[in-house]
């Protein structure tokens, strides 16, 4: 009788096991759609910033040695991105996940707003500012939709 007892409660807690589990995996797989659709609005919107800045031929132009500040400070990014990116690899979270490819996004963009400048500033050609613009946009957007995949 004590025996039926206690396979009757080992049942019980491992169907609350399972349960708890598929209610996490749930919650895991609704977290990871919010996620998807971030990334796919911020893809999205860097499609129609980089379509404006090529469309209105807009150039950023910066003052003196604040161009070369702003190149440190993409860089800076760049690198600390790519670092938190390796660091923090093997976790699965998925919002830290997006978190880290936002952030290599965001500092991918900031490249794409330096090239403009550096391109303004030292470059005459206007159709070789559109293809690299154009390039450079070209790899950023295949890289978030890569990452999306």
């Amino acid at each position: 009788m004590v025996t039926i007892i206690k396979f009757i409660n080992i049942a019980k807690l491992v169907f609350l096991f399972f349960k708890n589990i598929k209610s996490k995996i749930v919650a895991i797989i609704k977290q990871m759609r919010r996620c998807g659709i971030v990334l796919l609005f911020l893809n999205i919107i860097l499609s129609l910033i980089v379509l404006l800045i090529i469309k209105t031929n807009q150039e950023i132009t910066y003052s003196g040695v604040i161009i070369y500040i702003v190149a440190i400070y993409d860089f800076y990014l760049i690198i600390a991105s790519i670092v938190n990116a390796i660091r923090y690899r093997r976790n699965s979270s998925p919002v830290l996940q997006t978190s880290k490819f936002i952030n290599l996004t965001v500092a991918m963009i900031s490249m794409i707003s330096l090239e403009v400048a550096m391109i303004s500033e030292f470059g005459n050609d206007p159709s070789f500012k559109v293809r690299m613009t154009g390039i450079l946009v070209l790899v950023v957007t295949r890289f978030c939709t890569f990452r999306l995949n």
